[in-house]
């Protein structure tokens, strides 16, 4: 979600600015990059700085828009059957705006607890390891091979999903490295991203006549 359908670097990072703990923050990243604390740990200390705070206080006039072409491209993969959604490591306040407003077959991301409109501490979260087993659950339910799945991803975060052997990885103007390298299509705008996934589908998936 971050970055890839929204212009936004991250929503973590957005209520730290808007609540003021940027600074304090990045001690925990730091923490986390060095191997410190887990994943789940860096969330619960992030939270922690929110806690007793309103959620509004920080998304009061924000808008979510999508990046241009965002929209188009998920209405005409949806008018050919395919199944569309988003994974982020975000958080729930902000994912639920964007999945609505995109009217996204299924959506998963961090979820605060929330109270009132108080926030009250972190429910739960998806870190890049959970985000892979997201994907592979949701596959198997749905009865579709990873080799039919098609993943558009920027960040750390999408490392484990760009490092398994699904059908189709996008990198959305990436920020990081291996993300890059392991990327079918590196895309700097969604026209690339269109065209990449209606070439896959077309050789992959449907029948050439459905994808113009």
């Amino acid at each position: 979600m971050d970055g890839t359908l929204i212009p936004l670097g991250s929503s973590w990072e957005l209520l730290h600015r808007r609540f003021g703990t940027y600074e304090v923050t990045r001690k925990h990243m730091d923490l986390f990059f060095q191997g410190k604390i887990s994943y789940e740990e860096w969330a619960r200390l992030d939270v922690s700085l929110w806690v007793g705070r309103r959620v509004d206080e920080a998304l009061d006039g924000v808008e979510f828009e999508p990046h241009e072409g965002v929209p188009e491209l998920i209405s005409e993969l949806k008018s050919l059957g395919v199944i569309t959604g988003m994974i982020s490591s975000g958080l729930d306040v902000i994912a639920r705006k964007v999945a609505e407003k995109l009217d996204l077959d299924f959506w998963a991301s961090g979820r605060l607890k929330v109270e009132g409109g108080v926030i009250k501490g972190i429910e739960s979260t998806i870190s890049p390891k959970d985000k892979f087993k997201i994907l592979v659950g949701l596959a198997e339910r749905l009865s579709v091979p990873l080799s039919r799945v098609a993943f558009v991803g920027d960040d750390f975060s999408d490392i484990h999903v760009f490092r398994s052997n699904i059908g189709l990885k996008v990198a959305f103007r990436p920020r990081n490295r291996e993300i890059e390298e392991l990327a079918d299509l590196v895309a700097r705008d969604y026209s690339q991203v269109r065209r990449a996934l209606m070439k896959w589908l077309a050789t992959n998936i449907l029948k050439r006549d459905q994808v113009t």
